[in-house]
């Protein structure tokens, strides 16, 4: 199974294939049964599995591989069933929105969710609300029974609300009104912020963004921006996106012209005007960044296998979307932190609130970003005698002590999600490979700090590590 919008069918071996172990056809009859002239019976599925994907991304502009897994449920558990205890389990899903803030802006996504009232009677919905708060609830236990509890409780809401998604969309299929588009979109994307919570691959939060909130969204088109419950869950899962496609240098449907213009739209809407802000703006322009890159990947791969006499036509037009994504970005500084900078004012300012934190971090690492797009095959770019928007190494270097400093004032205190840090820290690691130990070090320590709230944290830290002793770093 890809995701919740996957239409595949799942098929198990027949009762008597299993029973000799045997490789089933999955036909009816099948053909071992078929040749032995016996009755084929498949069995009700009733097994324990969770079906999942693992999609391992490769190389950047390579296809990515897919490989099925399966996570095993309890078979044996000491408690017969989860033990729900709604108000305690909605008290933690406020907890974990309330420690969770994905825009460092003061409103809660669980306000958007209380005002929806025909989502509180999807059980699905209801489910991967109950299966975050039963997680968050665990992670603060000072019992270990009560975590333990908890756990248990957390995975069985998580494996219902999955399964009763996929009932519902195998049975609504086209006809799926707004309301119950939105309660899927906000469903998967809860269950992708369990997946990062329980899953140190990453690649669990994958499944459910690309095959599940992005895929919805497509599905929806730009339209969903025009009602405000559609539009706040938008707000919420580009913020996703944006991670999602640095982190794994991929493209995004949100490039395309009809979504950027939905988006530009918002704010010029009533009801968003007053919350816009310039981290908006910079948003826009980060999502251009990836699908860049992915472009630049793919060119660079084929120069390496065969390279092209003189200057391609694609290799002008690289370079220049280049250089103008970052005169665009250069412009987006003058207007909004150029003129503080001019005047003396710290990067990182202690009267910053977290908006504010949260631009500087993410223009630190945006910059490093696009100049990494071409500074890694960089001999390409010198032999056609293009100009690219690389960076100075000095500048490189501010820009990485700018993301180590707002990371470690974040993970200090305050309401942004540690999620927000993984594409910068990535970011600033990768440059830190001939800097000083310490530097590494330091990245690391931010990195086990976000691995407390976010199993995810983990896989960025160990891909790091593999990274720096792939390039020769000995000290780790």
């Amino acid at each position: 199974m890809l995701g919740p919008l996957d239409r595949r069918r799942k098929r198990s071996r027949c009762q008597r294939c299993a029973s000799s172990h045997l490789k089933c056809s999955g036909a009816t009859p099948c053909s071992n049964c078929s040749n032995k002239d016996k009755p084929c019976i498949y069995a009700a599925a009733t097994s324990t599995d969770i079906p999942l994907i693992i999609i391992a991304s490769g190389k950047p502009g390579r296809p990515a591989t897919s490989l099925a897994a399966r996570r095993r449920a309890p078979v044996a558990s000491p408690w017969p069933s989860p033990g729900l205890d709604d108000e305690r389990y909605f008290y933690y899903f406020d907890v974990f929105a309330r420690r969770n803030s994905f825009s460092g802006k003061g409103r809660l996504f669980t306000q958007d969710v209380k005002r929806m009232a025909e989502l509180h009677a999807l059980p699905y919905f209801l489910d991967s609300v109950r299966a975050l708060g039963a997680i968050q609830a665990s992670r603060l236990s000072l019992s270990s029974s009560t975590h333990a509890v908890d756990t248990y409780t957390s995975y069985t809401l998580y494996s219902q609300a999955v399964s009763g998604l996929r009932n519902s969309l195998g049975k609504q299929r086209e006809t799926m009104s707004a309301s119950s588009r939105t309660a899927l979109l906000w469903t998967t994307l809860f269950l992708g912020m369990f997946e990062l919570m329980s899953d140190t691959s990453g690649m669990g939060w994958l499944q459910h963004m690309v095959h599940g909130t992005a895929k919805g969204l497509a599905a929806a088109g730009p339209s969903i921006c025009s009602t405000p419950a559609g539009a706040r869950m938008f707000l919420q899962a580009k913020m996703f996106e944006v991670c999602r496609t640095i982190v794994f240098n991929d493209q995004t449907f949100l490039t395309r012209p009809e979504w950027r213009a939905a988006s530009q739209r918002l704010w010029f809407d009533a009801g968003f005007a007053d919350e816009w802000r310039p981290l908006d703006a910079l948003v826009d322009l980060m999502l251009l960044c990836p699908d860049l890159r992915y472009r630049a990947n793919r060119f660079c791969l084929a120069e390496d296998a065969k390279p092209s006499e003189g200057v391609p036509e694609e290799a002008r037009d690289i370079a220049n979307t280049g250089m103008a994504l970052r005169e665009a970005l250069t412009a987006w500084h003058a207007v909004h932190l150029g003129l503080e900078e001019a005047r003396g004012g710290d990067a990182y300012a202690e009267g910053d609130d977290e908006c504010g934190l949260l631009t500087r971090l993410f223009w630190a690492a945006i910059s490093i970003y696009l100049s990494g797009e071409f500074d890694y095959e960089m001999h390409h770019w010198r032999r056609f005698g293009l100009a690219v928007p690389t960076l100075a190494p000095g500048a490189v270097r501010q820009h990485v002590e700018t993301i180590l400093a707002l990371s470690g004032r974040a993970l200090a205190g305050g309401h942004l999600s540690p999620l927000l840090l993984l594409f910068p820290l990535r970011i600033a690691g990768a440059r830190s490979l001939q800097a000083p130990r310490a530097q590494r070090t330091r990245v690391l320590l931010l990195l086990d700090t976000v691995a407390e709230r976010f199993a995810a944290g983990q896989a960025v830290r160990d891909g790091l590590m593999e990274a720096w002793v792939g390039m020769g770093v000995e000290d780790n």
